[in-house]
């Protein structure tokens, strides 16, 4: 990421901020941890300090996603939380407002999973599969007549 004059952000800098969000939030420990390093870097800072409006958000609320699901690396996950220190310092009325919004998105994301769960549930209920004990209520074995368990 270039600050030249003739290179502007908008024409590149959300796409490269996201793909670094979801390589961090990756299972590979190793390129999450680069790119949580570059997302901390200070010339990556400075540009997100220099289009705030625009960076800003993308980069909070992508740490904030990403923090929800801890890494099975506890050096990713510890990584993660400096990098969220640090953007949380460099504007806290901003951090604070869009904690706010991500914490409602994920009790409506919790929400919407609740009703489609619930519908599920009815459906099966309408169709007589309430009792089954498989995840897969459809795939049941049915052992053949006369079978009583013995081999």
């Amino acid at each position: 990421m270039s600050t030249h004059s003739d290179v502007k952000f908008v024409d590149f800098g959300p796409l490269l901020l996201k793909r670094l969000l979801s390589t961090s939030q990756g299972m590979h420990y190793q390129a999450a941890e680069r790119a949580l390093l570059l997302l901390n870097s200070e010339h990556v800072q400075k540009i997100v300090k220099a289009n705030m409006a625009k960076a800003y958000p993308i980069i909070v609320q992508g740490l904030l996603n990403g923090s929800q699901q801890q890494h099975w690396n506890q050096t990713v996950t510890t990584i993660t939380y400096q990098v969220i220190r640090s953007y949380m310092e460099m504007n806290r009325d901003q951090f604070e407002k869009l904690t706010v919004a991500a914490q409602q998105e994920q009790k409506q994301k919790l929400s919407r999973q609740k009703d489609n769960q619930s519908k599920w549930e009815l459906l099966n209920r309408r169709l007589g599969l309430e009792e089954s004990p498989s995840p897969f209520p459809l795939m049941q074995y049915v052992p053949p007549e006369g079978f009583e368990g013995k081999y």
